[in-house]
């Protein structure tokens, strides 16, 4: 257990990395060729390996530590060996979960846009709003129809339906402890 006086840093830390993670994602997103194509630098690959890998076990050590009644050797052990198994896969791993991130970015901001556009009374707000959703529609569309330039290969419909599994798996978790 983490005392509780540390919890406002490991806050901030959870969002900041977060954040980071995200910059890191569309960066990535905007031209992945020349981060991993066959024609990238390999100290750009090493320098988006590396970031994503900071940012991801500052993400993760803060988050747990955040949960209550959780052990946080083990899980900062088992988060050590997630990373070194990370940086064994390298970019055929980095792609597919920076690919499916992007996705779930524009989802987010789908159902952002939506909502805000549903309890939104002032017109010009609600045009903002609907212009944003539409632009996160074809956001997500562009990664999921395979009619578009940069939609999903199957390594990344993998890496989809591994996050949709885990995500599953700990709401069942959770609901079962209510």
């Amino acid at each position: 257990m983490v005392p509780t006086e540390f919890q406002p840093f490991f806050t901030a830390s959870v969002a900041a990395s977060a954040g980071l993670i995200g910059l890191l994602f569309v960066s990535v997103s905007i031209a992945p060729e020349r981060v991993f194509g066959p024609a990238s630098e390999a100290v750009r690959q090493a320098q988006a390996l590396s970031a994503f890998t900071a940012l991801a076990n500052i993400f993760f050590i803060s988050m747990t530590s955040l949960i209550p009644r959780i052990l946080f050797g083990i899980a900062v052990t088992a988060i050590a060996v997630m990373t070194v198994i990370g940086l064994l896969l390298g970019d055929s791993l980095l792609v597919p979960v920076t690919e499916v991130g992007s996705m779930a970015s524009a989802f987010g901001w789908l159902a952002t846009c939506v909502s805000f556009f549903v309890i939104e009374k002032d017109l010009r707000a609600r045009i903002i709003a609907g212009t944003g959703a539409a632009v996160s529609l074809l956001l997500l569309l562009m990664k999921l129809v395979p009619a578009f330039p940069g939609h999903f290969s199957n390594a990344e419909w993998v890496a989809l339906a591994i996050w949709l599994a885990l995500g599953l798996a700990f709401y069942l978790v959770a609901a079962r402890k209510k």
